[in-house]
Order: structure tokens, then C-alpha cells, then sequence
């Protein structure tokens, strides 16, 4: 019998400390503002090239869904928020601003916990969908593609990785299926199948 051991934040502070989330998601955007953010494959290549031309920068991975696009960062410099803002605006058609009223940012550990509940699908339209799990392995190929995909960050690419992702985010899906939201959950399930 394996035991599972839930997310230290502790252990993925030191581990994850620079990790920066930016984007914009069916949470915080409309359908309109998440349309023009929206990047093909190429513009993705494009934003990680532009990233890497920023010093503090050694890191890097574009997720552009159909509801969401983010940019997943390691930085040095002492607010890269902005910066990953304004390269993602530039790319996604939208100000500065724009994204900043209509987006997020998460970081260290918070960037991470983001990660995993993204890929196991916890933060998706519906609950659980499998689709998300192929869209993050594809962006960490073409992170190291580019040449963006630095150690730390090729750890938690293969962490969420779905062979993997299961005893990492157990506390987290036990936590989200509680009985209660569960009961809420289940309409949209049915609606889905």
C-alpha cells in the first residue's frame, strides 16, 4: 500500500519561490476578451522568444486554451508581473491593462498549486475534462523547443503530467469533491457527457 503525501507549499516555496502565473481564464474573461488573447501555436513560440530576451527570464511556458491563456514564468527580476503582462498583451492583442483587469497572477507556491489544479482539470469549464492533460504536455514540448523549459519547471511540467498528477493533487480533488460541491458539479457533468 502506497501512501500518499499531500502538497507541502513549504517544500514548493523553496523549489518554486520565482515561479510566476499570468494569464486570463473563463473566470476572470469573457468569451470576447479570451478570443483576442487567444494565441496559435506560432504567436505562443513568438511570446516565449520574447521572453527569453528579457534577462530575468530563465524560464518560460505559454498555455493558450480555448479558455485560458497564461504564461507560467521562473524570474529573477523583483516584479515580473508586469512584464509577463505586458509581453502577453503584446502578443494576445490586448493592453496592459486590459489583461491586468481581466486576469490573474499567482506566485511560488500559489503559481504551482494553480498549475496542478489546472491540469487535473479542476479548473476547467467542466469539472475533470481530460483535454487540459494533453494541452499542458504540449505546451512544456514546445517550451523546450524553444529552449525555455529550465529544470524546475520540467519537474512540474512532468509532475501534472495525468501518469503522475494524481497523488500530487489527491488532497486538492478530495478537497474540491466534497459532498456539497459535488451535488453542485453534477449538472454540469451530466450536461457534458
Amino acid at each position: 500500500m502506497s501512501t500518499v503525501r499531500p502538497f507541502s507549499g513549504a517544500r514548493a516555496a523553496t523549489a518554486y519561490g520565482p515561479l510566476v502565473a499570468v494569464g486570463i481564464s473563463h473566470r476572470t474573461a469573457t468569451v470576447a476578451l479570451r478570443e483576442q488573447a487567444a494565441l496559435t501555436e506560432p504567436a505562443a513560440r513568438a511570446l516565449l522568444g520574447d521572453l527569453r530576451s528579457m534577462p530575468s527570464m530563465s524560464a518560460a511556458a505559454v498555455l493558450s486554451t480555448c479558455n485560458r491563456t497564461e504564461v507560467y514564468a521562473l524570474s529573477s527580476g523583483q516584479d515580473p508581473i508586469e512584464p509577463l503582462r505586458g509581453a502577453l498583451a503584446a502578443r494576445g492583442r490586448l493592453g496592459p491593462e486590459t489583461v491586468a483587469a481581466a486576469g490573474f497572477h499567482h506566485t511560488g507556491p500559489d503559481a504551482l498549486r494553480h498549475l496542478f489544479r489546472v491540469a487535473a482539470g479542476l479548473d476547467s469549464m467542466v469539472v475533470g475534462e481530460p483535454e487540459i492533460q494533453h494541452q499542458v504536455r504540449r505546451t512544456a514540448a514546445i517550451a523546450a523547443e524553444e529552449g525555455m523549459l529550465g529544470a524546475a519547471t520540467d519537474r512540474a511540467g512532468r509532475a501534472v503530467d495525468a501518469r503522475r498528477a494524481e497523488p500530487i493533487v489527491a488532497d486538492e480533488v478530495a478537497r474540491y469533491l466534497r459532498p456539497r460541491r459535488l451535488a453542485r458539479a453534477a449538472p454540469r457533468l451530466a450536461s457534458a457527457a
